[in-house]
Order: C-alpha cells, then sequence, then structure tokens
C-alpha cells in the first residue's frame, strides 16, 4: 500500500472469523485482518453477515432461491 501510494483502505471481511476454531476462510479473512491492521495507513474492517450480488454462492443463492417462491417458506420455532 505504502509503495502505491494508498492511504486509506477499506477491507471486506466476515463475520466470526476471529472464533476459537474457525473455517479455512475465517483463517484467511482473519489472517487479512490481523496484516491490515499491522500497517501504518488508515484502515476499517467491515464484517457483514451476508455479502448479496452476482454471481450467486452461498446465503445469497438461499435468498435468491428463497424470494423466487411463490408462498412464504415456514421458520420452524420461530413464531412465524
Amino acid at each position: 500500500c505504502a509503495r502505491a501510494g494508498v492511504a486509506k483502505v477499506i477491507h471486506f471481511s466476515a463475520m466470526g472469523v476471529d472464533r476459537a476454531q474457525p473455517s479455512s476462510f475465517s483463517a484467511t479473512k482473519y489472517a487479512g485482518d490481523q496484516a491490515l491492521m499491522a500497517l501504518d495507513l488508515d484502515w476499517i474492517i467491515l464484517r457483514p453477515s451476508v455479502v448479496l450480488g452476482r454471481p450467486v454462492f452461498g446465503a445469497s443463492a438461499l435468498f435468491r432461491g428463497l424470494a423466487s417462491l411463490p408462498v412464504l417458506p415456514s421458520m420452524p420455532d420461530t413464531g412465524r
């Protein structure tokens, strides 16, 4: 960042990356968080719960699939 003249960084991480038993995905996200925090520049780390967009993968695919249903699905044990 310093060689490129970057003074501010916005990093998209993920919720739960600092848990005791992380997944490979979480471990690499957390390593990126730690590396960024060690740099001498202005940074912010965002940890959204879900990122929606194209192409459709993971939770994004689930939400798009649910949205296309002609009825709302029942959610057990939620009162809804």
